[in-house]
């Protein structure tokens, strides 16, 4: 009888978060990398201007390294939406020393089939 009314209370207490949680706005915005988790498996320099680097990640897209002294990264796909998600999968990063500005990815071959 008390794991019911333990069970009842849960769920009426969910139902209530869900309704509330529905009719809210929210303004989404890109997320600061540093600090804490994430799955960044490369990140790479440019030879050819110093501090310029950039990161590819498993399924968050890739992202340059400001280079006002910031510390912050900025998204480079963010024209990436739902119809070419895939996009967003780096499976490799490389810079142009030469041409500095430029920067290369091999994307879109994330193997789910979904």
């Amino acid at each position: 009888m008390k794991f019911l009314l333990t069970a009842s209370f849960v769920l009426v207490a969910l139902t209530g978060l869900t309704a509330s949680a529905s009719s809210q706005c929210y303004n989404f915005k890109n997320v600061r990398i540093g600090g804490g988790g994430g799955f960044v498996p490369g990140i790479v320099f440019n030879p050819g201007k110093k501090g310029l680097a950039y990161a590819r990640t498993d399924i968050g897209g890739a992202y340059k390294l400001k280079t006002d002294g910031s510390h912050e990264w900025e998204p480079l796909l963010d024209a990436v939406n739902e119809t070419n998600w895939g996009d967003w999968c780096i499976d490799s990063i490389a810079t142009d020393p030469v041409e500095v500005s430029r920067v290369y990815l091999f994307t879109g071959a994330y193997t789910n089939s979904w």
